[in-house]
């Protein structure tokens, strides 16, 4: 859910969010390019953390919590310019840049007959969930 939000409502609807802002006007083209720019470094960060704290779940833990006070800040704290608000879809991005390790977390749990099957539907059960 988290990566939907903030993907799919934040970055997508960046346009309906800058008037609320007192933003004069937002691309959400370069809102989803920074966001997914965020999703890259946080990819290879997710690992990165997973090996420092020796625990998948941690790092999406801790990477969760990270995107729930970004999307606070964001949205009540004073977002007040394009460029904050782009830094803001960066900052999410990093934060829900834990895909990979979440498909991985996900196809370690089943056993090796059915790890493929696993691994490629868990994401769309997830994606299923909010269309």
């Amino acid at each position: 859910m988290p990566t939907w939000y903030c993907i799919g409502i934040l970055a997508v609807l960046a346009n309906q969010f800058a008037p609320e802002m007192g933003i004069a006007s937002l691309n959400p083209g370069k809102a989803i390019m920074w966001a997914y720019i965020g999703i890259s470094v946080g990819d290879l960060a997710s690992g990165f953390i997973s090996h420092l704290l020796k625990s998948r779940k941690m790092a999406i833990f801790y990477m969760l919590a990270f995107t729930i006070v970004g999307v606070a800040i964001m949205l009540f704290g004073n977002t007040n310019s394009e460029t904050k608000y782009y830094m803001f879809c960066v900052w999410l991005g990093l934060g829900t840049g834990y895909w990979a390790m979440f498909v991985t977390l996900a196809a370690e749990q089943f056993g090796t007959n059915i790890r493929n099957t696993a691994t490629t539907t868990v994401p769309n059960m997830v994606a299923g969930w909010f269309r």
